[in-house]
């Protein structure tokens, strides 16, 4: 299982990190390895994929949970975001994101080339 915790704006603590756990024995969850990172939100896995918000959206091939770090395919940035979905439409894989600006929809067939295809923005 991948989990994610930030520290929020106020709350003072220093936690901003993504944690892999072992759940295999449900009652004896283990944590496995903890990733540091600016402010991780949301996130989504597809296969051996994960898609994280931090610092817009991050990339990363999950083969290995010990090199998490070392895999990252791609980052998309210029945007706040705070929830990802990821699904595949057939052969194409493709996330919706939520950002502070709106909807974005990318199109994740080639990990390492993200496209985006639409954007509905929203302003407060």
């Amino acid at each position: 299982a991948y989990v994610t915790l930030h520290s929020g704006d106020n709350c003072g603590n220093n936690l901003n990190q993504l944690d892999v756990i072992d759940i295999t024995t449900l009652t004896a969850p283990s944590l496995i390895k903890t990733y540091r990172f600016k402010r991780p939100m949301g996130l989504s896995v597809v296969d051996k994929t994960l898609y994280l918000c931090d610092e817009g959206v991050k990339t990363f091939d999950v083969t290995d949970d010990n090199r998490i770090d070392q895999n990252m395919l791609s980052q998309i940035t210029g945007f706040e975001t705070y929830d990802i979905i990821a699904y595949d439409k057939g052969a194409q894989r493709i996330i919706m994101v939520i950002g502070a600006d709106g909807l974005h929809q990318f199109d994740m067939t080639t990990p390492t080339a993200p496209r985006e295809l639409s954007r509905i923005q929203v302003k407060k």
